[in-house]
C-alpha cells in the first residue's frame, strides 16, 4: 500500500543527511558506482580482496572437529587418572581390592577411603570414585560378586552378608554381558 508522504521531523543535520544518502542511492541505480558512507574516511576502507591479500589465509578448523579433539583429550587425561587411582587402591588396600582375586566390596566404602585420603595425591576424589566404578563394573568382580556369601572392608575382613538381590543382579549383568 503506498501512503501519502509522511512528514518527519528532522533536524537540519538529519535532514542534509538524508537527501546526501537520497543522491548517493540515485547515483548508484543510474551508474552501478557503490555509494559512500559520509561517517566513515575513504582511506579507512578495504575491499575484501585487500584483506585477503594483507592477511594469510587460516586453515579453518571445524568447530565440532575442535570440540570432538578438546573431548578426546579430556577423556584420556581422565583415563590417565583413573587408572592412577585404580592403581594406587590395589597398591595401598591390597587385602581388599586385587586384580587376580577381586572380593566383593563393603557397601559405600567410599566413605573409609575418604576417611584416610592423604592429602598430596595427583588425583582427586572423583577419579577415586571413577576406579571403584570401573572396579565394581569388572566382569571378574560381578562373577565373584555372584558366587560369594560377604562382603568385605579395606583390611580385607568379611563385614556384611550379601544380600540375594545383589547376587541375583550380579549374575544378571554378567549373563548380559556375554550375550553382547
Amino acid at each position: 500500500m503506498i501512503h501519502k508522504k509522511a512528514k518527519l521531523s528532522l533536524n537540519p543535520q538529519q535532514h542534509h543527511q538524508a537527501q546526501d544518502k537520497v543522491a548517493q542511492l540515485k547515483t548508484f541505480f543510474e551508474t552501478g558506482q557503490q555509494p559512500t558512507s559520509p561517517n566513515l574516511p575513504q582511506e579507512n576502507k578495504k575491499t575484501p580482496k585487500a584483506k585477503q591479500q594483507e592477511t594469510p589465509a587460516k586453515p579453518k578448523v571445524d568447530s565440532k572437529e575442535k570440540d570432538q579433539h578438546l573431548r578426546l583429550k579430556a577423556k584420556k587425561e581422565r583415563d590417565k587418572n583413573r587408572q592412577a587411582a585404580f592403581d594406587w587402591l590395589l597398591r595401598t588396600y591390597p587385602q581388599c581390592f586385587s586384580e587376580e582375586n577381586p572380593k566383593p566390596l563393603k557397601l559405600k566404602i567410599e566413605k573409609d577411603i575418604f576417611a584416610e585420603l592423604p592429602e598430596n595425591l595427583p588425583f582427586s576424589r572423583l577419579h577415586i570414585r571413577e576406579a571403584l566404578g570401573f572396579y565394581t563394573r569388572w566382569f571378574k568382580y560381578k562373577e565373584v560378586l555372584a558366587k560369594s556369601t560377604h562382603r568385605y572392608d579395606l583390611q580385607g575382613n568379611t563385614i556384611e552378608e550379601l544380600l540375594a538381590d545383589h547376587k541375583a543382579h550380579a549374575q544378571q549383568r554378567n549373563n548380559l554381558e556375554k550375550e553382547l
